[in-house]
């Protein structure tokens, strides 16, 4: 429980490091058909949650956009990690300091990739994500947000379960696939 509590006060902490960051960035919101250039983070301690993301990625690589993925797993374990391959990194919880940021060098260069569209698929609102959302240099930010204070440019609004009560896979796979019809329309629409 001790435990617990110690790891809540790290991300508060972290939150407040980062509350004034504001990263210099160029906002632009483009069509689907001319966006060249795709982030896609994402939890990937869930196996399926993975082979979700790895579908959107070969249909959005069909359409000729480059895709990069940034996968967190929630471990410490290195046998719980993922390799990396082309377009999808990893990093876990010892890639973290003591404000729960990530400081790898591959988080590094996903923040300061300069994306046309980052989609942000944490439905479980996991910090080490929604801080490289923040720090990121990307043009375009969507994502699922409960709050207005989302890191968002584009948020599209959805009940969240109570605190502590985490979503079961299949509503998380839900939840992503709404996410990702409504950024197809709202960028077909432009």
């Amino acid at each position: 429980m001790l435990k617990k509590h110690l790891f809540q006060w790290r991300e508060r902490l972290g939150r407040i490091t980062v509350q004034n960051q504001s990263l210099p960035r160029q906002k632009q919101v483009r069509n689907l058909a001319e966006i060249r250039t795709v982030g896609i983070l994402y939890d990937a301690t869930d196996r399926e949650v993975f082979e979700y993301v790895n579908d959107v990625v070969k249909r959005l690589r069909a359409e000729m956009k480059k895709v990069y993925t940034l996968g967190f797993i929630n471990s410490r374990d290195e046998r719980d990690m993922l390799s990396s391959r082309l377009g999808f990194d990893f990093f876990n919880r010892k890639c973290l300091d003591f404000y729960l940021r990530p400081k790898s060098p591959v988080v590094r260069n996903f923040m300061a990739e300069p994306f046309d569209l980052l989609i942000d698929l944490n439905v479980e609102r996991l910090w080490p994500l929604e801080y490289i959302m923040r720090c990121s240099r990307a043009s375009f930010k969507v994502g699922l947000s409960p709050t207005p204070h989302s890191p968002h440019d584009l948020s599209f609004q959805i009940p969240f379960p109570e605190h502590g009560m985490p979503y079961g896979r299949e509503q998380k796979l839900r939840l992503m696939s709404q996410l990702i019809v409504n950024i197809r329309k709202y960028l077909h629409a432009i």
